[in-house]
């Protein structure tokens, strides 16, 4: 599933490497993040991204803007606090 293979590189690997750029879908809901690993705004083709029960804080990075294919952004609790100035 490929949604395991990128698991195992945000435990594993740094954020500056990247996967599968034909990826559709991300679940990365309950993992402890507290941050968006960079590399997934390089995921153009990605057309859902749960991020939901996470440590994320502060605003939506301005980078989202890249993700033109996501239609569904699950970002529900965590401690965010809107949007970027860049984006909204």
């Amino acid at each position: 599933m490929v949604t395991d293979r990128l698991n195992y590189y945000v435990n594993d690997l740094s954020g500056d490497e990247v996967v599968a750029t034909e990826t559709r879908r991300i679940d990365f809901s309950s993992h402890g993040l507290e941050q968006v690993p960079e590399y997934i705004f390089g995921l153009t083709d990605l057309e859902e991204l749960d991020l939901s029960d996470n440590q994320l804080i502060g605003a939506l990075s301005a980078e989202i803007r890249h993700l033109r294919k996501l239609h569904v952004l699950d970002i529900s609790d965590n401690r965010m606090t809107g949007v970027s100035v860049e984006i909204g």
